[in-house]
């Protein structure tokens, strides 16, 4: 027990000087029990993205990883390895690292039932989180959760619930159980939701085209919170959300038309799913597109050809024509060069669920 502690100390005083964290990490992982490992690998976890490159092409860190993953070969069982809250840091961490880690993985799905079950919602969501992060397939891990649906609801942060919610949906898989205990206690949800939970958990039942109306109708309600205190993601992918379960959002337009300056923030797939959404939903926003004509250079430099859904950001004449008789000169000039932006699924995205 001290030998534990005093490696816990020892890790948290090299928390922000990574190399010495490593080689720390590297001489005395051996002994190593599952807080020590949670401890260092949430500290790396935690580093900035653009250092995890470097990270990975030091020894120390590749040692390091090495031996975790030969820790995990041989636990009789993860309950003997470390509780719930520790394992899930380690996967949650690994995630963030985009450092998949089959045998930890695997040892996670084969042994859900009791990690599932004696975790809190938090442990939950960041497990579940870091698997459909690296996109592992787990099945019995998500069949158990979907078990604990209503525990989760219930006792789970709104941010644990959305992030459960999202990986379900980013791995495609059914939730038919934790939807419904979402849609049971959608006021109170929504109304103890920030916007990043809130368009996480819409965008999840998109995503799957699971119809969520009484969920949806308490966005509605906060429509004037969601454009004021989001972000432009979060923004965008609420209306995405609703455009895709052809769900009325008068409120939630009429907001971002009020608020359509917002759009020189968006990135390229914010405006053309924002854009699309209100043509798919019939709602006319003529500020919002006059604001989207001023960044026509931006859009066609920056932005891809074509999304899914009809989406496309240099070639948005769809929703021009449904939402905005202006002048659409600016956008259909040809423009030359520019760098596509990551495509991703629906080309909508989302932030990382907290440790």
């Amino acid at each position: 027990m001290y030998f534990n502690m005093e490696h816990n100390k020892q890790i948290s005083l090299r928390a922000n000087d990574y190399p010495a964290l490593l080689e720390y990490a590297d001489r005395y992982a051996p002994n190593f029990d599952a807080v020590s490992w949670s401890t260092t690998m949430s500290k790396l976890g935690r580093s900035h993205p653009q250092l995890h490159a470097d990270l990975k092409q030091n020894p120390h860190y590749q040692k390091l990883v090495q031996t975790l993953s030969n820790t995990m070969m041989t636990p009789p069982t993860l309950s003997e390895f470390g509780s719930p809250h520790s394992i899930s840091n380690i996967a949650h961490a690994l995630a963030k690292l985009k450092q998949p880690l089959p045998n930890l993985m695997n040892a996670i799905n084969d042994q859900a039932s009791s990690l599932v079950s004696l975790g809190n919602p938090q442990d939950i969501a960041n497990t579940a989180w870091a698997f459909a992060e690296l996109k592992f397939s787990a099945p019995n891990l998500f069949a158990r959760i979907l078990t604990r649906s209503s525990f989760l609801v219930h006792e789970g942060a709104p941010q644990a619930i959305s992030s459960t919610a999202w990986a379900f949906a980013e791995l495609n898989i059914a939730a038919t159980e934790l939807f419904t205990e979402i849609e049971k206690h959608s006021s109170t949800l929504v109304n103890k939701s920030d916007p990043q939970a809130i368009s996480n958990t819409a965008w999840a039942f998109a995503t799957l085209s699971h119809p969520a109306p009484t969920f949806f109708e308490q966005i509605e309600t906060r429509a004037s919170f969601i454009v004021s205190k989001g972000k432009p993601q979060e923004i965008a992918n609420t209306a995405w959300a609703f455009a895709t379960l052809a769900h009325p959002a008068p409120s939630l337009f009429q907001q971002i038309e009020r608020s359509s300056f917002l759009v020189k923030l968006f990135k390229p797939q914010e405006i053309a799913n924002t854009a699309w959404a209100a043509a798919t939903l019939n709602q006319r926003s003529p500020a919002l597109f006059r604001e989207i004509e001023k960044r026509a250079p931006f859009l066609v430099k920056e932005g891809t050809p074509h999304r899914e859904h009809g989406v496309g950001v240099c070639d948005p004449k769809p929703a021009l024509a449904g939402s905005f008789q202006g002048d659409r000169e600016a956008l259909f000039v040809p423009r030359e060069g520019g760098q596509a932006a990551e495509h991703r699924k629906h080309g909508v995205g989302v932030r990382e669920a907290p440790v």
